[in-house]
C-alpha cells in the first residue's frame, strides 16, 4: 500500500499465507514498520504526498490490527514518525517530538487495541470479501468486517452479518447501515479512510 501497489497484492499475500501455513497463519507476526527498512509513512509520503500518506497509514493500521495473525507495532508509528533505512528509522522517539497521546494515530491505535481486546480475534477465521484494484474487504468470523482503500471510495460487500442486522463503523460509531438479504450492504468511505463494521450491539 505504501508504494502504490494494488489490492491484488493484499489478496495474493492472504492466499499465499493460507496455502503455506494453514491454521498456523494465526500465529504469524505481521507488521508495517521495522528497524531495518524505511518507515511506511516515509515511503507513502514519497508515493502519494503528505496528506494522502496519512490516510494510507490509517488504512495500513486497520489492516495490521484486524488481519489474521499477531500485530507488531513499531515505536514511533503512533507519532507519525518517518525515516529512511537504518539508522534513520531508529531515531530516538524523544528527539522526534515526544510522547503525544492525543495524536490522530495514537488515538486510532488506542481504538484498535480496544477492539482487539473486545473481540476474540485469536479464534476468528478470516475470509476474503469483495475487492478491486483500489479497495479490499475481509471478514473475521461473523463479527468484524474491515474495508481498506488506496483510492476507491465505495463497494458493495457480501458479509457474514445476518440479514436485517444493524452494523456500525467501530471507528465512527454514528455511521450505521442495515444489512440486506444474504448479508449484503453498500460501503461508502469518507475520503478513502478505512471502516470496521461490527454489529451495533458490539460497539
Amino acid at each position: 500500500m505504501a508504494r502504490g501497489n494494488t489490492m491484488w497484492d493484499v489478496s495474493r499475500w492472504f492466499h499465499m499465507a493460507q496455502d503455506t501455513f494453514g491454521d498456523r497463519v494465526r500465529d504469524m507476526g505481521i507488521f508495517i514498520d521495522n528497524h531495518d527498512q524505511a518507515r511506511f509513512l516515509e515511503i507513502a509520503t514519497m508515493t502519494y504526498g503528505a496528506p494522502t500518506a496519512l490516510i494510507m497509514l490509517d488504512n495500513a493500521l486497520v489492516l495490521l490490527h484486524t488481519w489474521i495473525g499477531i500485530p507488531y507495532l513499531y515505536y514511533g508509528t503512533e507519532q507519525d514518525m518517518m525515516g529512511t533505512q537504518d539508522p534513520d528509522c531508529r531515531r530516538p522517539l524523544w528527539q522526534y517530538g515526544g510522547y503525544n497521546t492525543e495524536s490522530e494515530r495514537y488515538q486510532l491505535i488506542k481504538k484498535l487495541n480496544a477492539l482487539r481486546a473486545k473481540m476474540p480475534f485469536d479464534t476468528l477465521d478470516q475470509a476474503e470479501g469483495e475487492w478491486s484494484d483500489h479497495i479490499y474487504s475481509f471478514m473475521r468470523g461473523d463479527r468484524v468486517l474491515s474495508v481498506i482503500s488506496n483510492g476507491q471510495s465505495s463497494i458493495k460487500v457480501q458479509s457474514r452479518f445476518p440479514a436485517n442486522a444493524r452494523v456500525c463503523d467501530y471507528l465512527e460509531p454514528s455511521h450505521c447501515v442495515n444489512v440486506g438479504s444474504g448479508g449484503a450492504f453498500d460501503v461508502v468511505l469518507s475520503n478513502n479512510k478505512p471502516r470496521i463494521f461490527v454489529k451495533e450491539s458490539d460497539l
